[in-house]
């Protein structure tokens, strides 16, 4: 089917679901489809009750912030970026978010997983209702710089919160530091959150840069001089940070288990068992930092089926 719009409803907070947001949007546009992106509750609901009397085809596309207003709107789709972690929530938010995602998946007409994990977890673990599963496009403004990798750089990029486990992976940094005195390792960490500031404190060593959000550009830059990009935020996902990792072939430092073993080449992967294991970390860190560059030709051959274009013919697909 093709829709005469698109609101796609963004939430106010910098993330991966923000990014996602901002690449379907330029997928739907390169369709000339006519998009707008929503962050208001009021504007969200008035626009959806509308929608459902109008004789435009409107596609809202709604998330966890939003899932709501799919109820209203005559054609929707609720994104399942994830799912609750137990171990960083509240007794009571932990609740609340469950409740919600499986309301949310009843009220949209459609319910996209970003991830087979993230549909096994859904349908098998939480009863969730999956229409379909749909991987998340490269971010927008992806481009591969000219940049020469440099030894010995680490780089991670994502929101400093307690779920995506950068205090372990600074503590695996500095052990690896304290068993080669004499290396010089530089850390890039790109993006922001709540626990900035008490990493600054716990881990102020001169080569752990913490850059904060900086643009597009400046972003693929650090990242391509980098030797190796790290995550362990265990059973993430997707993993947008991954994905572009994986076309500026740098070797990746990532938990055994989570959404990117699903688009992952194998070359590129330097699996962590136990993510809160710091020595275990240290240790793979290390074995990355040293092993030969990861260059792989063919993976740019591959890039046209993740860029937003063509992510956005499968939502649209969706209602066909």
């Amino acid at each position: 089917m093709i829709f005469d719009k698109v609101f796609i409803l963004f939430p106010k907070g910098n993330g991966g679901v923000k990014e996602v947001c901002r690449s379907l949007n330029i997928g739907f546009e390169s369709k000339s489809i006519e998009t707008e992106d929503v962050n208001s509750l009021w504007l969200a609901f008035k626009l959806a009750l509308k929608s459902r009397f109008t004789s435009q085809k409107q596609l809202f596309i709604t998330n966890l912030s939003f899932g709501v207003f799919g109820l209203f709107a005559k054609y929707s789709v609720f994104i399942i970026h994830g799912y609750p972690f137990y171990r960083t929530e509240s007794y009571f938010g932990y609740r609340i978010k469950l409740f919600l995602h499986y309301l949310f998946a009843i009220l949209n007409k459609k319910s996209v997983a970003v991830s087979f994990l993230t549909r096994y977890v859904c349908e098998n673990h939480l009863g969730i209702r999956v229409s379909k599963v749909i991987q998340n496009p490269l971010p927008e403004g992806f481009l591969n710089p000219d940049v020469k990798q440099i030894p010995d750089t680490l780089v991670y990029l994502g929101r400093l919160v307690a779920s995506k486990n950068i205090d372990i992976i600074l503590s695996g940094v500095e052990m690896l530091r304290k068993s080669f005195p004499g290396r010089a390792i530089k850390f890039n960490i790109i993006g922001n959150g709540p626990m900035l500031d008490q990493l600054k404190s716990k881990f102020p060593h001169e080569d752990n840069i913490f850059h904060g959000y900086i643009d597009v550009v400046e972003k693929y830059k650090i990242m391509k001089a980098s030797s190796a990009f790290i995550s362990l935020c265990e059973g993430e996902p997707f993993g947008v940070t991954a994905l572009e990792a994986k076309y500026l072939n740098l070797k990746c430092i990532l938990p055994t288990y989570g959404g990117h073993q699903e688009f992952l080449p194998k070359q590129l992967l330097f699996p962590v068992n136990n993510v809160f294991d710091i020595e275990e970390v240290s240790g793979v860190i290390n074995s990355a930092l040293t092993s030969p560059f990861a260059i792989d030709g063919s993976l740019a051959e591959t890039i046209t089926k993740d860029l937003p274009g063509s992510v956005v013919d499968k939502y649209l697909n969706l209602f066909s």
